[in-house]
């Protein structure tokens, strides 16, 4: 679903039981910044996962279910989702 979205930036959560991801998206020529929400996080961190092709980028911090993501131009982040519910 999505968690996030200014201008051609866009941000995506994904769950698989316990699992949880965001893929954040920005196609523009611009870095994106966004603020999005995390659900039933109240405190922790959005882990970088490491894919080849993707600046992995490092941790973002959320609190009280928010976060802001920074996103470099033309590209993608994904994050694991961990942290401690409200």
């Amino acid at each position: 679903s999505s968690i996030g979205a200014e201008g051609a930036a866009m941000a995506l959560e994904r769950r698989l039981d316990d699992a949880r991801v965001i893929l954040a998206l920005n196609p523009g020529e611009d870095e994106a910044s966004l603020d999005v929400a995390v659900e039933g996080v109240s405190i922790g961190q959005l882990a970088p996962v490491e894919i080849v092709g993707l600046d992995a980028g490092g941790p973002v911090d959320v609190v009280d279910g928010r976060a802001t993501l920074r996103i470099p131009a033309r590209t993608a982040r994904v994050l694991r989702v961990a942290g401690s519910g409200a």
